[in-house]
């Protein structure tokens, strides 16, 4: 993901990772690409400062709710509030980042000093007509675009790129054009290329509906049969694919992108139907010289990380190398600041963080301990059985087998349990997932059981450990008394306390009377009631009685 909190602020610019950014309030999105938005769904609950284009797109493609999403108009300057009063604020302007459709990038100014953030963009020298941008303060910080910062990066500009496209398409009059694009963008190349060669462009109907939202030229058909340029995605573009186009039509494959710029090995070269023309988007490393001698930053960060991987997993690490431009930097001494308390107490202490600190109080008094004392737990399922009622008279507690911490499904578990003591019927666990785990391993217990005049006797089989636990816990609840009470509400409410012996491993137990039956737990899973667990363990354990005879 290529995005960035900005220290010792509270908001971020493409970053969506919202449990990394406790502190953040404001989120900036620079544009709509994959690796600018990931981490975004229509579950995110946090305001969101945009262009319209890309508001629109938001709103669109993730169905992020409307009233979170804040357009900003393009070219112009704004000012947003940094603390809940609005006694500190900002001032943010948007500039064209000639990227792709509502691409822009950010320059913020307050009491950080002054932040520009270019997301990704192709440099022109136009750029720096903006009134704005022509006065502009000196940047102390710059995010830079260094998706081809590398001497090897060098492209044409765009317009001979265009060209370049054209002449490929003009050599080959009697066939069909393939380019193999992403999602969003090069929307004026294909507009372009429409109005040149008088034909309509093929996209999906996917692609069709973002395309309205940008109210283009209307040259775009859903229609296969309507134009001889279509549109594909960049990894359609295959040998198979290929050859089966070839088989309805004489065709071939354009990939207008720089993607494959300062490679050793040359992609499709063997596949003589493919082109490939390096069209970027992104700016080339003379240009990025070019942008950063004209605003001599006081320092330079890049967006793209040194641990990101490239095409064919090619390391950018040295394209995240900012000291090709320590020429161009201002040397000059950088005011200190401190955070204003009113931006402390809005990164620190508004209603979201309070809202996550009562949530993992509440989960530290459901545990028992405090949250300090608590431990990541590996993801699994709880195992066991929850009685909610103790009995009132209670027998003599029985020695219970050894247990393991169960596991949950992520959240917190504390490192020790708050009661050593033997289990009663209101402690939450009486099995594990060790046990579990180890469920071949039978031992001789014995265990209360039954006859179906309601009498109790014990008798000794060999069962599995998890199985014992459960015959202690229930021969403790009822009293030994035969009856088989084991609250249905606790048990239809959360099921899957008694859980899993694998299927796999075994298909069911030897009764008393050497006979195998179905598994009770794949049974309980079939069937998914507490009624019918209930039954069924009143009848695996424990003949029936006059208790627990009805089929749900």
């Amino acid at each position: 993901m290529n995005g960035c909190l900005i220290p010792h602020t509270p908001f971020a610019v493409d970053f969506w990772r919202s449990r990394e950014c406790g502190n953040t309030r404001l989120f900036f999105l620079s544009h709509m690409h994959a690796d600018h938005t990931s981490g975004l769904s229509p579950s995110w609950k946090h305001p969101i400062y945009c262009s319209e284009i890309t508001a629109k797109l938001l709103v669109h493609k993730f169905h992020i709710p409307p009233a979170l999403v804040h357009p900003l108009g393009v070219g112009e300057s704004h000012i947003l509030a940094l603390d809940e009063t609005g006694q500190e604020t900002m001032t943010v302007a948007l500039f064209d980042a000639n990227h792709c459709p509502g691409a822009v990038m950010f320059l913020f100014q307050g009491y950080f000093g002054s932040i520009f953030y270019t997301g990704d963009f192709r440099y022109s020298p136009e750029m720096f007509d903006h009134e704005v941008l022509a006065n502009r303060p000196p940047v102390d910080v710059l995010y830079l675009d260094n998706t081809y910062c590398s001497p090897e990066c060098a492209f044409p500009s765009r317009t001979q790129a265009t060209q370049m496209i054209k002449d490929i398409i003009s050599r080959h009059p009697e066939h069909d054009i393939i380019l193999g694009m992403t999602m969003l963008g090069k929307e004026d190349l294909l507009v372009d290329l429409a109005k040149t060669f008088q034909t309509w462009v093929v996209v999906s109907p996917q692609r069709l509906e973002s395309l309205k939202l940008l109210e283009l030229p209307n040259v775009f058909t859903t229609d296969p049969e309507a134009g001889r340029i279509r549109v594909a995605l960049k990894y359609q573009i295959t040998r198979k694919n290929m050859e089966k186009w070839n088989q309805e039509r004489p065709t071939i494959a354009i990939l207008p992108s720089a993607l494959y710029t300062g490679l050793d090995g040359k992609p499709y070269a063997n596949q003589p139907d493919v082109h490939i023309v390096p069209y970027s988007d992104h700016s080339s490393y003379r240009e990025l010289h070019d942008f950063v001698s004209r605003l001599k930053p006081r320092s330079i960060i890049p967006v793209v990380k040194g641990n990101s991987r490239g095409v064919f997993g090619s390391s950018l690490q040295a394209r995240a190398d900012m000291h090709c431009f320590d020429n161009y930097l201002d040397t000059s001494a950088k005011t200190a600041f401190q955070i204003p308390e009113s931006v402390r107490k809005f990164m620190f202490h508004s209603s979201h963080s309070s809202v996550i600190d009562a949530f993992t109080e509440d989960v530290s008094e459901r545990k028992g301990k405090s949250a300090r004392n608590c431990v990541p737990a590996k993801k699994g399922r709880p195992m066991g059985v929850v009685f909610i009622d103790s009995p009132q008279n209670t027998p003599e507690k029985a020695k219970p087998q050894e247990t393991v911490a169960p596991e949950n499904d992520g959240t917190d578990i504390c490192e020790e349990t708050t009661d050593k003591t033997v289990a009663t019927s209101s402690e939450m666990f009486l099995g594990s997932s060790k046990c579990m785990e180890k469920s071949e391993n039978r031992v001789e217990e014995t265990v209360p059981s039954c006859n179906a005049g309601g009498q109790v006797k014990n008798r000794k089989r060999k069962l599995p450990a998890s199985i014992a636990i459960l015959a202690q816990a229930f021969a403790y609840h009822t009293g030994q008394k035969g009856d088989c009470d084991i609250d249905p509400v606790y048990l239809e409410s959360s099921p899957k306390r008694i859980h899993h012996q694998s299927e796999e491993k075994s298909n069911g137990f030897a009764n008393g009377d050497g006979k195998k039956q179905n598994s009770l737990l794949a049974q309980q899973e079939r069937k998914g009631l507490g009624a019918k667990l209930q039954q069924a363990i009143c009848q695996g354990f424990y003949p029936i009685g006059k208790k627990g005879t009805t089929d749900s």
